[in-house]
């Protein structure tokens, strides 16, 4: 994966071995808006219709792309789940929300991070010094003023995004050249040091949010860092019961053995850092499953019902592969520092596997979004030598 064209992560997790704690986020929780009793229309339909009404105020921005973004995946996906492949052909869509469980928040390139922090006015380093190297950039045309020539310009998300990837990189490497005096490193050299090492530890994850109050994720799982494709005895155990777990019942040691006979091909992601010793988490998208709670009204995505998961698929009612498994996940992920994209999206887009996917999740979703989203998937794209682009001909 080129990433950082040469340059050691290794070396940047070094050098901040011994930092301080710099931009910690200021949280400020919002209350959840209270459910309003009576008789609307359901969660489901107004999450549609959202989706409908967005789609036709980009009506001719979706005339000019296609909706099907990634061709390919879309014939693995049938490959893997009829069911789940006709819902996503009738209906794919995503688009930037706010923050929501069963949406998604997928990890913003540091180049577009600092980009959308110089629009907000952030007050740090390296967003002011973009908005700086932008203002040099800006040519002087009679009759139009500084700060409008600045907010044309800093609207072009493009040009922006190359001007803050070309100052962050020549700042990396300058700083992997004195990386042996620690003792030199300024304050914009740690929050640089910080901001990078955020961005690759999650470097292009797209999360299902499974718990959010206000802007923040309190609970997400990542969806595209496949683990594992079958379960062995230790797999099974850690998912089932966690590593507290000690002794095994005879309860416990039968559905251990089911487990096995169920899931002998299986899809199991790293969900997150936080959690890892704690029982699994399982997906799907199946009302009918005892034990299975849907994790936001009208998602129509599902949480939990491991055992009668277990034995819908030994029964033939289910398919391995209807089913993702995380072992671990994350915490308290927040939009505030534009670190995060929020994004709502279909059913099908949340929960299809991604294993495999010749085009990465990342960019399909993007792509999806459109706009500037898109864009950025792009140039993104380019950067890489292990991915082609899946342009429908």
């Amino acid at each position: 994966m080129a990433r950082s064209k040469g340059l050691s992560f290794a070396l940047v997790v070094a050098l901040v071995l011994s930092r301080a704690p710099l931009l910690v986020p200021r949280v400020a929780l919002r209350a959840s808006a209270e459910a309003k009793s009576g008789s609307g229309p359901t969660p489901e339909a107004w999450r549609d219709f959202r989706a409908q009404l967005i789609a036709r105020e980009a009506q001719e921005e979706a005339q000019n792309r296609s909706r099907h973004v990634a061709p390919r995946n879309e014939e693995l996906l049938r490959s893997q789940s009829e069911e789940l492949w006709n819902e996503y052909m009738h209906g794919a869509w995503a688009h930037v929300a706010p923050v929501e469980v069963g949406g998604l928040l997928c990890r913003a390139p540091l180049p577009a991070q600092l980009t959308w922090l110089m629009r907000q006015g952030a007050e740090s380093f390296w967003p002011q010094r973009v908005r700086e190297a932008l203002l040099k950039e800006i040519p002087v045309i009679e009759g139009r003023s500084r700060k409008e020539m600045f907010e044309t310009w800093s609207k072009n998300t493009m040009f922006c995004y190359k001007l803050a990837d070309r100052l962050t990189m020549e700042a990396l490497h300058q700083l992997a050249e004195r990386s042996q005096d620690i003792r030199s490193l300024t304050n914009a050299d740690k929050e640089l040091i910080q901001l990078y090492g955020d961005m690759e530890s999650t470097w292009q994850s797209v999360c299902l949010v499974l718990s959010a109050v206000g802007d923040m994720a309190t609970e997400a799982v990542t969806l595209n860092r496949p683990f594992a494709r079958s379960l062995d005895t230790r797999l099974a155990r850690l998912l089932l019961f966690g590593e507290s777990q000690t002794g095994a019942s005879v309860k416990e040691q039968t559905l251990l053995e089911r487990s096995l006979q169920a899931f002998g091909e299986a899809a199991v992601y790293f969900g997150g850092p936080q959690g890892l010793n704690q029982p699994g988490v399982l997906v799907h998208g199946f009302s009918d499953i005892e034990g299975a709670e849907e994790i936001a009204p009208g998602t129509r995505i599902y949480r939990g019902g491991v055992e009668a998961a277990i034995e819908g698929i030994i029964d033939g009612r289910y398919a391995p592969l209807d089913f993702r498994w995380f072992i671990g996940r994350h915490e308290n992920l927040t939009t505030q520092r534009a670190a995060w994209i929020p994004v709502a999206c279909a059913r099908p887009v949340a929960l299809k596997q991604c294993l495999g996917l010749p085009k990465p999740l990342w960019h399909e979703v993007l792509e999806l979004c459109g706009g500037e989203h898109a864009e950025l998937s792009k140039v993104e794209l380019q950067k890489r030598g292990d991915v082609k682009d899946d342009e429908p001909e």
